[in-house]
């Protein structure tokens, strides 16, 4: 067995630091031999290394090479948000590397990531929101709050192709790498601190008409909203920072931004507050998400306790999608109906679970 090849079973193995220093060896010994290099790369995009990025573009740079590692790194490529270079390494992968390239090339690329997350009908009511807010005298203006990894972008600009005309000016907010380490300590804090969140966010942006203008704010809501004071908004969605009282300053900052009739809604309301016993969400507000140990049901405490605080009543919330409509000082709830969009950049499987919970709850009329 060759140093390559016992470099590529810990790989496997999950032994990274052991891949990476059998490589590193190889190398000292015989510079440029690539088949190290590829496995040395594969494991430091994995670890999150520092030096992956200088030995991935080499790498894509270099002719010849072992298609089989190649294939195998340009997905690894892929799946940590380097796109120029995953497609420059399935370029030279030869047949087997056909699909890989029309997936990077084609569509948004999320691959083994978690952007798609939650309920997938709630993207659907999304998008309906478009078709409910549409007038034809101008383009739409949105606001989001959490843009992330682009997957709510491409939603919006969806349904504003196929419901609004396909005109629209659509504002993001969100901190990309500077994010607060507090919220989240799982693989989307991990995705957030590395800046692999904002590559996949500028790659799904490649994919948006032209004729939908993206405006990116990088910031935090709190440094962001105050700056938009002038700006007006028919649609604003709220789904970045989930503690309280962050969700409810979100709100009493874009409530100042809204058109009167103007729609705000948001994400992750599994519970209202009349729902759950409010002593369990006040004691976990500065948690994401917890589990009621009596009941079972998990649910966003910081946006229950924000939601239920700023409209002092129950919300229109259709699966975990809260909505409401301004009108003058207050809010009205929002009838859910009209047509909807199956998101294209879903995996197959969630379109059929969203289409199946779509026509389940028989509100809005999928197009």
């Amino acid at each position: 067995m060759t140093w390559t090849d016992s470099a590529h079973r810990h790989l496997k193995a999950g032994n990274l630091a052991e891949a990476i220093r059998l490589c590193t060896m190889r190398l000292a010994i015989v510079p440029g031999d690539l088949p190290a290099l590829h496995v040395r790369t594969i494991a430091r995009l994995i670890g999150d290394d520092v030096g992956a990025v200088t030995d991935l573009r080499r790498l894509a740079a270099a002719k010849g090479g072992f298609p089989e590692l190649r294939i195998e790194l340009a997905t690894t490529a892929a799946d940590c948000g380097y796109f120029d270079e995953a497609i420059a390494l399935a370029r030279k992968g030869g047949t087997e590397a056909k699909h890989l390239l029309s997936q990077l090339t084609e569509a948004p690329y999320f691959g083994t990531n978690h952007a798609l997350q939650g309920g997938p009908a709630r993207q659907v009511y999304m998008s309906a929101v478009v078709g409910l807010q549409w007038s034809s005298d101008r383009p739409l203006r949105i606001l989001e709050i959490g843009s992330y990894m682009g997957a709510s972008l491409l939603t919006w600009a969806g349904a504003v192709t196929r419901l609004a005309g396909g005109r629209a000016e659509i504002h993001c907010v969100d901190p990309w790498e500077d994010a607060a380490t507090d919220q989240y300590a799982d693989a989307m804090g991990q995705a957030l601190r590395s800046g692999k969140a904002y590559r996949f966010f500028a790659n799904a942006r490649r994919f948006i008409p032209k004729s939908i203008k993206v405006v990116e704010w990088r910031g935090f809501s709190q440094e962001v909203l105050p700056r938009l004071g002038g700006e007006r908004f028919d649609i604003i969605y709220v789904d970045g920072c989930h503690l309280h009282p962050e969700v409810l300053n979100d709100l009493r900052a874009c409530d100042a931004l809204l058109e009167d009739g103007g729609i705000i809604c948001g994400d992750d309301l599994e519970a209202q507050i009349d729902e759950i016993a409010p002593m369990l969400a006040h004691r976990h507000a500065r948690g994401d998400f917890i589990r009621d140990a009596v009941t079972g049901r998990g649910f966003h405490p910081g946006v229950t306790l924000g939601v239920a605080e700023f409209f002092g009543c129950r919300v229109s919330v259709y699966r975990g999608f809260w909505v409401m409509r301004k009108r003058g000082p207050g809010y009205q709830p929002v009838a859910m109906e009209g047509r909807g969009v199956l998101p294209d950049h879903w995996p197959e499987a969630l379109r059929r679970q969203a289409a199946a919970d779509i026509a389940e709850d028989g509100l809005v009329e999928l197009v």
